[in-house]
């Protein structure tokens, strides 16, 4: 699986063979910033612009858990 971080606030999983868009999902309005996967390759975390941090399940990107970021974030 190959994904992108749109300044839309979208990530995407994209076609390995093809690069064609296999699943897309609205995380935030803000900019998605970081991914990072657990090593057993089932879930990711997300940075978003906004300061807050998503939990997603992969590859289905079902959204488990939104984690807001200290108050005093630095732009």
């Amino acid at each position: 699986m190959l994904f992108t971080l749109g300044g839309d606030g979208v990530v995407a999983i994209l076609n390995e063979s093809d690069f064609s868009v296999v699943q897309r999902l609205r995380i935030t309005e803000k900019k998605l910033r970081a991914i990072s996967f657990h090593p057993d390759g089932d879930l990711a975390l997300l940075g978003c612009g906004d300061g807050s941090i998503v939990l997603l399940e992969l590859p289905t990107l079902k959204i488990l858990d939104r984690f807001q970021a200290h108050a005093l974030i630095f732009q």
